[in-house]
């Protein structure tokens, strides 16, 4: 379903939202992203990657930022390629392949020097 839409919207209210896993999905998919800046998921996006609600979130709210992205393709286009760069660079297999063997070598590089 993440392929075939154009948005995702996730208008979370939950202070302490961890890194939801649907948001990393809609972003390696290519969706536009509507959210709040709740929890973790201002660490994820911002509102260079997406639109970022103030809450509490109104019906009102999320009907004018998806009218938002309606009247403005090119707007929705440029959202969705930069969350996919944002997933592609922080969050896909490689970086966290990368991150894990400079994590081990580090370890290994201490117990050589210990």
């Amino acid at each position: 379903l993440f392929r075939e839409s154009h948005v995702f919207v996730f208008p979370s209210e939950y202070p302490v939202e961890t890194q939801p896993l649907v948001i990393l999905e809609a972003m390696a998919s290519g969706c536009g992203i509507v959210s709040t800046k709740v929890g973790e998921i201002r660490t994820m996006i911002d509102g260079e990657s997406a639109l970022l609600l103030s809450t509490p979130v109104s019906v009102n709210s999320v009907v004018a930022a998806l009218q938002e992205l309606a009247e403005a393709p090119k707007t929705l286009r440029s959202l969705a390629l930069t969350t996919h760069h944002i997933f592609t660079s922080r969050f896909s297999r490689e970086p966290h392949l990368d991150s894990w063997e400079r994590r081990f070598s580090s370890l290994l590089s201490y117990e050589a020097d210990g």
